[in-house]
C-alpha cells in the first residue's frame, strides 16, 4: 500500500529484503532481527556515511516506521506489541534521516535481551542486490523537459503537445496534480530551486516566470530579455537568477524582487548553458561561439576562458565544484577542470548522439543520454564506460537524466515514459582502488616555493 503512494529509497529497500527473508520468516518471525542484520546492516552503514542529516522529513520517517510494523504484522504475523517492534522506529524530533540506522541498532538491542536462542551475526556477508529498475510510467505525450523535486515525489514535465505549460505529477499515482500556465510561447529550460519551494521557467516569449511548486501559481515575471531564453540557473542560496538569451545576452538579477544586477555581452553567439558552483562563488556561460565563460558572483569579473573546438550545448558543473562537463555541436563530451579549465579528458563509448547529460552526487560518476534510447553512465575520474541502461523499448531519445540526493535513484525520460532506477553504489565500487605506490620522484635541488593538492588527495605538485 505504502509503495503505491509513496517512492521512498528506505521502503525500497526494506521491501527487497523481505522478499530475501520471506521463507525465514514465514516458518519462524522470531528470526526477523537476525534477517535485518544480515541484509540490512551495509545499507544503514552506507546512508550514515553519506546522507545528509535533514534530507528527509519527519513525515517520511513516520510513513516507513508506518509500513515496517503493518507489513511485517500483515505477512509474518509480527505484530505491533512484539518486542522488537514495540522499540521506537519513529524519528528524532528534528527530523533526521536514520530509519535504516534505528532498525538495525533496535535489531541489535533486541538480540541482546532475546530470551530465546539465535545465532547473531557478527559480520554481514550477504549481498541484497536491489533491482535495476524501481518502476516506470506512461505519460500523455513525449517529453521535452523533465525534473524531480528532491524527495522524488513529483514530477515537473513540459510535454510536446502542450509546450507552453509545467504539468507536476506525482510519481508514486502517477495523477497529475497541478499545471503551471502564464506563458505564452514554448517553454525553453526550467529550473527547480534548491529548497524545491520555486520552479523557474523561461520562453521563447522572451519572459522568465517563477511559480510556487506547491500551489503553482505565478510568484514574479521578469522581462530582462529581448530574445528568446535558452538557459537559466539559480544560486544555492536562492538569492540570484542567472539566464541567457539566444542572442548572446546574459542577465543576473535578484530572484526575490526581479532586480537586475548585472547584464554580460562577453559571447558572440546564443548562450546554451548556464551553471553555478555550489559555494555560490562562481558561475559558468556556455555558448555556440565555442567558448566557455567562467564569472566571479562577488564582482561579476571575467576570470578564465576555455575554448573549445566544436559549438557548447549543455554544460554542468560537479557538486563539489571540481569538474565541468560539456557536450559540443560534433557529438564529443569535454571534462574540465572547473578551476584551471585544463583538459581532463573526452567521454568515449556511447552510442548514438548525446541528448542529456547530469552528474551524480557522488561527484564520481555521470550520465550520458543519447539519442538511442540509452543512458551510458561513466566513471568521471577514469573516463571509464562502467554500464548502460536502456531507457525505452523504441530507442527514443533520451531526453532527460537526473539523479536524486544519495544517488538513491535515477530518473530518465525518453519519449513518453518515465523510469526511475537504483542507483545506489557500494561504497566499495565507490572508492577507487589504491594503485600500487610510484617510484619515489627525485627531490628538487632548489627550496620548494609552492604546493598544490588535488581536491581528491591522490596527487600533489610542487
Amino acid at each position: 500500500m505504502v509503495r503505491s503512494q509513496l517512492l521512498d529509497w528506505e521502503v525500497e529497500v526494506v521491501y527487497n529484503m523481505t522478499k530475501q527473508a520471506v521463507d525465514v520468516l514465514s516458518q519462524d518471525p522470531q528470526q526477523l532481527a537476525t534477517e535485518i542484520l544480515n541484509w540490512l546492516t551495509p545499507y544503514a552503514d552506507y546512508l550514515n556515511d553519506s546522507q545528509p542529516a535533514s534530507n528527509k522529513s519527519h513525515l517520511s520517517n513516520s510513513v516507513f516506521a508506518f509500513f515496517v510494523r503493518r507489513f511485517f504484522d500483515h505477512f509474518f504475523g509480527v505484530s505491533s506489541d512484539h518486542p522488537f517492534m514495540s522499540h521506537d522506529l519513529a524519528q528524532p524530533a528534528d527530523g533526521n534521516s536514520k530509519v535504516l540506522e534505528d532498525l538495525v541498532n533496535q535489531a541489535n538491542l533486541w538480540c541482546q535481551k532475546a530470551k530465546t536462542p539465535l545465532l547473531v551475526p557478527q559480520t554481514t556477508w550477504l549481498n541484497l542486490n536491489l533491482p535495476p529498475q524501481v518502476t516506470s510510467f506512461t505519460l500523455p505525450s513525449a517529453i521535452c523537459f523533465m525534473i524531480v523535486s528532491n524527495d522524488s515525489q513529483r514530477l515537473f514535465v513540459v510535454l510536446e503537445d502542450d509546450q507552453c505549460n509545467v504539468q507536476v505529477h506525482h510519481v508514486a499515482t502517477r495523477q497529475r496534480t497541478l499545471t503551471m500556465t502564464g506563458h505564452k510561447a514554448p517553454i525553453t529550460c526550467v529550473c527547480l530551486t534548491h529548497s524545491g519551494s520555486k520552479l523557474v521557467t523561461g520562453s521563447e516569449d522572451t519572459t522568465v516566470l517563477v511559480f510556487s511548486t506547491v500551489t503553482g501559481d505565478v510568484l514574479r515575471r521578469l522581462s530582462h530579455h529581448v530574445a528568446s531564453i535558452e538557459c537559466m540557473a539559480v544560486t544555492y542560496a536562492e538569492y540570484l537568477l542567472i539566464s541567457g538569451s539566444s542572442i548572446g545576452v546574459v542577465v543576473v538579477s535578484r530572484l526575490d524582487n526581479g532586480q537586475i544586477l548585472q547584464r554580460l555581452e562577453n559571447h558572440r553567439g546564443m548562450i546554451s548553458a548556464v551553471a553555478v558552483n555550489r559555494g555560490d562563488d562562481v558561475f559558468t556561460t556556455a555558448s555556440c561561439d565555442r567558448t566557455v565563460c567562467i564569472w566571479s558572483l562577488e564582482d561579476f569579473s571575467l576570470l578564465n576562458t576555455i575554448t573549445l573546438p566544436s559549438a557548447i550545448t549543455s554544460m554542468h558543473v560537479s557538486f563539489d565544484s571540481t569538474f565541468l562537463l560539456m557536450t559540443c555541436e560534433d557529438n564529443s563530451i569535454h571534462v574540465r577542470s572547473l578551476t584551471t579549465g585544463s583538459d581532463v579528458h573526452c567521454l568515449k563509448g556511447y552510442t548514438g548522439n548525446v541528448r542529456s547529460v547530469g552528474f551524480a552526487r557522488d561527484n564520481c560518476r555521470c550520465i550520458v543520454g543519447t539519442d538511442d534510447g540509452k543512458a551510458h553512465i561513466f566513471d568521471v575520474h577514469t573516463a571509464e564506460l562502467t554500464g548502460a541502461l536502456s531507457t525505452h523499448a523504441d530507442s527514443l531519445p533520451t531526453v532527460a537524466v537526473q539523479a536524486q540526493k544519495t544517488d538513491s535513484f535515477l530518473f530518465t525520460a525518453a519519449g513518453s515514459k518515465v523510469t526511475v532506477w537504483h542507483f545506489y553504489l557500494k561504497r566499495a565500487e565507490l572508492r577507487h582502488p589504491a594503485k600500487p605506490k610510484s617510484k619515489k620522484p627525485e627531490g628538487h635541488k632548489d627550496i620548494v616555493t609552492c604546493v598544490a593538492v588535488a581536491r581528491d588527495g591522490s596527487v600533489a605538485v610542487t
